[in-house]
């Protein structure tokens, strides 16, 4: 018998641990001695002082194959509203989150509610899971807690009153990680952009593509990239794509992700998603098109000039590309760079500039190219 099972009884007041080796062995037999599932034994006597294990057992004869499931769930039901709402809340944040997340989350349904005590009964009753005073649920659990709430529809994100349903717990967690974004020149590890990756998270999952792409947007080039953290942007990044609608968000993304792909030596899939950057902001109604502001602006169409100068580029290899880019073929004292007027930015990955047009020849004196 597993000794935590056991252990979960420590003052034998659930009649778990002084009873006989032969009843321990029928739960052991009823559980197929899935831990969840002895844990949920555990706290279904907990949560009712009215049943024993020897009625609880007797129950469990006609338990089904997914006993694990079972057992949550029957632990789940005997508990009273507010702590089930609490254990909702935590499936909504799916990973470890302070009492006052759980407050935020709950105060419309539950003004005056404190989660903290309610959070400590649930830990005792083996339903919930503490760590560094951040509370979350067994996977099982979650899923089980998360199916007793309405999927709802996208509207009711916005919706007065807010409704009890995913969507709109989901865009509230949202919200509330929004709210504990610390500054950004704190920015320096992974774990400073957590509620910003947070956020994404349950903006991705109510169906708000847009404010989700917009959140990645904000951190993507300039940290996650910067970082090295280039699989995590580019796997969120991906997840986007086919679902905005917004079409300066869409090429954003795009763009960005070809960056990534860049990053990871995949030319042909930066190719594809940078021009599919250029069709979406080309058909954006909106003035940002005509000015992109996100990582990947310098790469658009370069205005050249006879004579001028090209931008400081930090990669090498990037500037041998444009060196190999130019006619050879040029007049003596002229210069042959060209010079880009779209948005500079800190850093451009792989710039590919396109072969200059022969320019005109508004000085008869100077040869033209060749």
């Amino acid at each position: 018998m597993p000794r935590r099972f056991c252990a979960r009884d420590a003052d034998g007041r659930l009649g778990v641990k002084d009873a006989p080796a032969a009843l321990l062995a029928t739960a052991r037999k009823r559980t197929r001695g899935f831990p969840r599932a002895l844990e949920a034994l555990v706290a279904i006597l907990a949560a009712d002082r009215n049943t024993t294990l020897p009625e609880l057992l007797a129950d469990a004869k006609r338990m089904p194959e997914n006993v694990v499931e079972e057992l949550v769930g029957e632990a789940f039901s005997r508990l009273d509203a507010q702590a089930q709402q609490v254990m909702q809340a935590l499936a909504i944040y799916a990973l470890p989150v302070a009492p006052v997340a759980v407050d935020y989350l709950l105060a419309p349904f539950e003004p005056a509610i404190d989660s903290a005590p309610v959070l400590s009964r649930l830990v005792n009753m083996s339903f919930v899971r503490r760590d560094a005073g951040h509370y979350y649920l067994h996977q099982v659990d979650r899923d089980y807690a998360l199916h007793r709430v309405a999927l709802g529809e996208p509207s009711n994100r916005g919706a007065e009153p807010l409704s009890f349903t995913q969507h709109a717990l989901r865009k509230r967690g949202a919200d509330y990680f929004q709210q504990i974004r610390t500054p950004r020149e704190t920015w320096r590890t992974l774990t400073d952009l957590a509620p910003q990756l947070a956020e994404f998270e349950l903006r991705y999952q109510a169906g708000d593509y847009d404010t989700a792409a917009q959140v990645l947007i904000e951190i993507d080039f300039e940290y996650l990239i910067r970082w090295g953290h280039v699989h995590l942007a580019l796997e969120m990044h991906d997840r986007l794509q086919g679902h905005l609608t917004d079409l300066w968000t869409d090429g954003a993304s795009k763009g960005n992700l070809g960056i990534c792909y860049s990053a990871l030596g995949e030319t042909r899939r930066a190719i594809e998603f940078m021009s599919g950057r250029w069709r979406s902001t080309r058909r954006s109604a909106t003035g940002r098109a005509k000015a992109p502001t996100c990582a990947t602006s310098a790469i658009a169409t370069p205005t050249w000039r006879h004579g001028s100068r090209p931008p400081d580029i930090a990669n090498r290899r990037s500037r041998s590309r444009t060196r190999s880019a130019l006619p050879r073929r040029v007049t003596k004292g002229a210069s042959a760079w060209p010079v880009c007027t779209c948005t500079p930015v800190s850093w451009t990955p792989h710039a590919r500039l396109r072969r200059p047009q022969a320019p005109t020849n508004t000085h008869p004196q100077r040869p033209m190219w060749r």
